[in-house]
């Protein structure tokens, strides 16, 4: 999904490659082949190969919106002297919240090259046209009809809300459930859920208008959940 995005929005301008195996000689072909002048990752991405062998080449490595999770700063703590030493050839960590920050810390990171920048997504500007064209969307499945999307589900976040969905129908009959699953292997699993649960579904590859007879539409692209966003009346966001 990721690779899809780079090419919609940069086509062939840059390359996108996958990221080797953290093992000490497929990093050191892929630093090799390609040549880096700085490496930034996202969020809670811990490589100790690559930070080695990147340290060594004199490649300045930068975690951006980075996170540590209450349930995993456990398995780090008991690690932090490893995690010190992997994170002391880190250059800059720019921290999602002041927690996150401290937690890094915790687990070893350098006080002085750790940063609060806030939280990328919050940072996103919308493109022009995206709200009129959610807009747009929304009126052609009906402008009075309550739609509910759940947005960037992982396993066992639809099932709540295809057993709760039924009952929510009782008083709104023409609503519609619109289920975009994070990953691009997951569509046809969260379709067949839907059917499952006895209601009829559409897929948007199938096109962008929902009959009122259709009650789940499963987006199975990506790229386009932030035009939807602006096409429900409440959302709820998967993996919360």
């Amino acid at each position: 999904a990721g690779r899809e995005t780079i090419r919609q929005v940069y086509g062939q301008s840059v390359i996108a490659a996958f990221l080797p195996y953290d093992y000490p000689e497929s990093v050191q072909s892929f630093l090799q082949t390609f040549r880096p002048r700085l490496g930034i990752l996202m969020e809670t991405e811990i490589w100790p190969n690559l930070y080695h062998e990147a340290a060594a080449r004199g490649i300045p490595i930068l975690i951006a919106n980075a996170r540590i999770s209450q349930r995993s700063i456990g398995g780090y703590r008991r690690l932090r002297k490893w995690t010190a030493e992997v994170l002391g050839q880190v250059s800059r960590i720019a921290a999602q919240t002041a927690l996150d920050a401290g937690r890094l810390v915790e687990i070893g990171a350098d006080p002085a090259r750790v940063t609060i920048s806030g939280n990328l997504k919050f940072d996103v500007r919308l493109p022009p046209g995206q709200a009129e064209a959610g807009q747009a969307i929304r009126r052609s499945w009906g402008a009075q009809r309550p739609v509910l999307l759940a947005g960037s589900t992982h396993e066992g976040d639809e099932l709540p809300l295809l057993e709760a969905f039924p009952r929510l129908l009782e008083t709104w009959p023409d609503a519609l459930l619109v289920l975009a699953p994070r990953r691009p292997e997951r569509f046809g699993r969260a379709a067949q859920l839907a059917r499952n649960a006895g209601l009829s579904v559409s897929l948007r590859s199938a096109g962008i208008v929902v009959p009122p007879g259709i009650q789940c539409l499963v987006i199975d692209s990506t790229g386009e959940l932030q035009t939807f966003y602006a096409a429900c009346d409440v959302a709820f966001v998967g993996g919360s």
